[in-house]
């Protein structure tokens, strides 16, 4: 997989930044409404820019 940034992927990260989503179960919601692209979070995960936050123990 490409780990190459798109526009989208940089809104996905902007509204995340802004506390407008969350990651639940590896999908990233945005105003608690999934994305329709299932694979912005892979990309930037593969990026470094995304680390989906550790279950409490």
């Amino acid at each position: 997989m490409s780990t190459d940034i798109t526009p989208r992927d940089r809104a996905v990260l902007a509204a995340l930044a802004a506390g407008r989503g969350t990651i639940v179960a590896g999908r990233i919601l945005i105003d608690g409404v999934p994305l329709a692209d299932q694979f912005v979070a892979a990309r930037l995960r593969a990026a470094g820019l995304l680390v989906e936050p550790r279950r409490a123990a």
